[in-house]
């Protein structure tokens, strides 16, 4: 369709035009010096540590697995209202992937009671996703972590994150373990495709960035200026390694992102003010206030429906008006790859799921753009 409002957009320019044409001049595309500058940057946003650029969000979860050498009789803990990356890596893996119901339709994100519940000997990984860019309480997921009597991580899904923070004050993606984000062209900080690991040991950081380059000790960029011609496979690795050019979007993407996220943040705000008094709307998020620190990354906008009668019945109108939307998300355990004969209830996932539909939310979005967005949901809705 051609549609007059857009789901989401890029707010690309001049500076990223030249930053692209300078990688393009240097005749050198693959991981190199703007990689480097990249994660640097990402590092001096993400409290300092160690971050690891990749080719995308899906890579950086893999590699947090193969890192902690996850054994296919272990499992990994995960909402199923998510993107299916990590729950596709695991089961590649050969290992399981757990799925646990979330908190409630008013708050979408990963539920530590039911974690609790979902836990065994076999459990490896424990991994809350920052739904829509809200920060999932994080404070007795690292509990469980601590309390256990065999090995247990904390994995951040941060593909959602970029630029929350949680009640600590620490930025989402740096409170576990290891946190991975998606650089994707519809995340916040977008690049096409490209993602990160970020962890606080440097020791790991190091094997991290090994295990993306094929497991070779001198990688490519570093066998180029050294004059170094032989090189040695120390592990198994694979090859996720990021590409110059998207290190050059992601560091003009990054001078602005400020204030793209303020333009969010407004943006939202505008969303919850107009739609504060419709009574068939639930907006998630809004009966919690903010816990100590908390900042929201303003992602994605969903809002419920009062059925799923009327979420498609919203969403048929939507396309009419010629206005994009989509869905966050359907939930993974439905899904035909993942229909084993075990699938779990997850009543609480299944209701939002039918009752979700997700608004355009992006810089580029007009003041005028959300009115008509609202008119079109009070006028279908009531």
């Amino acid at each position: 369709m051609d549609w007059d409002i857009l789901f989401s957009d890029l707010n690309f320019g001049e500076a990223e035009q030249k930053a692209v044409a300078a990688v393009v001049a240097s005749e050198w595309l693959t991981m190199g010096a703007r990689v480097a500058e990249f994660e640097s940057a990402l590092s001096d946003r993400l409290a300092g540590h160690e971050v690891i650029a990749v080719s995308s969000g899906t890579a950086a979860l893999h590699l947090a697995l193969m890192a902690w050498g996850l054994r296919p009789d272990e499992e990994v803990i995960l909402p199923s209202m998510t993107f299916v990356a990590l729950a596709n890596v695991t089961s590649l893996m050969g290992a399981r992937p757990v799925f646990v119901d979330i908190i409630s339709v008013e708050e979408p994100v990963l539920d530590p009671a039911r974690v609790a519940e979902a836990l065994s000997s076999q459990t490896r990984v424990i991994s809350p996703m920052h739904y829509a860019g809200a920060p999932c309480p994080m404070e007795d997921l690292l509990d469980m972590a601590r309390a256990t009597s065999h090995p247990l991580a904390i994995l951040e899904d941060a593909a959602h994150g970029f630029g929350g923070r949680d009640a600590s004050g620490a930025p989402l993606g740096t409170v576990g373990n290891m946190g991975a984000f998606s650089f994707f062209s519809n995340k916040n900080l977008p690049v096409g495709e490209g993602g990160a690991l970020t962890v606080a040991d440097a020791e790991l950081a190091h094997r991290l960035r090994r295990l993306r380059c094929h497991g070779v000790d001198v990688g490519t960029w570093d066998r180029h200026r050294s004059g170094v011609r032989m090189y040695d496979v120390l592990e198994w690795g694979l090859n996720y390694r990021m590409p110059e050019l998207a290190a050059a979007l992601g560091l003009a993407q990054l001078e602005r992102f400020e204030s793209h996220q303020q333009r969010r943040a407004e943006l939202y705000a505008a969303y919850v003010d107009q739609l504060s008094g419709s009574p068939s709307v639930t907006i998630p998020f809004q009966n919690r206030p903010p816990q100590g620190h908390e900042r929201h990354a303003f992602h994605i906008f969903p809002i419920l429906a009062p059925d799923e009668t009327a979420r498609n019945r919203l969403a048929n109108a939507m396309n009419e008006a010629r206005i994009q939307t989509s869905l966050h998300y359907r939930p993974i355990h439905q899904m035909r790859a993942y229909q084993n004969g075990n699938t779990p209830s997850l009543p609480v996932t299944e209701e939002y799921a039918r009752r979700v539909l997700t608004l355009p939310l992006h810089p580029r979005l007009k003041e005028a753009d959300v009115e008509r967005i609202v008119s079109v949901i009070k006028k279908t809705l009531g």
